[in-house]
């Protein structure tokens, strides 16, 4: 039976880019289908919401339940700041397309790991969507977290396609 119930799961989610568990036991399976590096101890569980993970190509992005918020009125706070994340799941970064980052992925030299997190994940946070906002240059080998890669720095001419 647990076989049967897993299969579905699974192809239930294949059809989508990022999965939003809400429950504690909906990331459980998640986390240890994905094979993420993630705690899954119960009292750490919090540490998760609202962060974005990204493993074996699958890009989870944990929830508190709203319901929760009658437990923790606290919470609302935070909760609300995670749910808002949603907005950046739902459109990629407007620079991506002429972003050299981009070209560093499809050229094979560039984790997807990094696409995902901040490309087409939370954009919001990328140093360097926010340099541009700002009107400053970015390195084309800076990468989101603003660190420089210098293995990028030698091929940086790679032609837009």
């Amino acid at each position: 039976m647990n076989r049967i119930i897993h299969g579905y799961l699974m192809q239930s989610f294949a059809r989508f880019t990022a999965l939003i568990p809400h429950r504690y036991f909906q990331n459980i399976f998640q986390v240890k289908t994905y094979h993420t590096d993630q705690t899954l101890a119960r009292k750490d569980f919090s540490k998760l919401l609202g962060r974005l993970i990204v493993s074996e190509g699958q890009t989870i992005f944990p929830l508190p339940h709203p319901s929760s918020l009658l437990y923790r009125p606290a919470f609302e706070c935070q909760a609300t700041k995670n749910y808002k994340k949603l907005f950046y799941l739902l459109h990629e970064c407007k620079w991506f397309s002429c972003c050299p980052l981009r070209r560093f992925h499809e050229a094979g030299l560039l984790e997807r790991t990094w696409i995902e997190l901040y490309c087409k994940g939370l954009w919001h946070t990328c140093t360097r969507y926010q340099r541009e906002e700002n009107g400053e240059h970015n390195p084309d080998w800076m990468l989101p977290d603003g660190s420089l890669d210098e293995r990028l720095m030698n091929v940086s001419n790679i032609n837009d396609s």
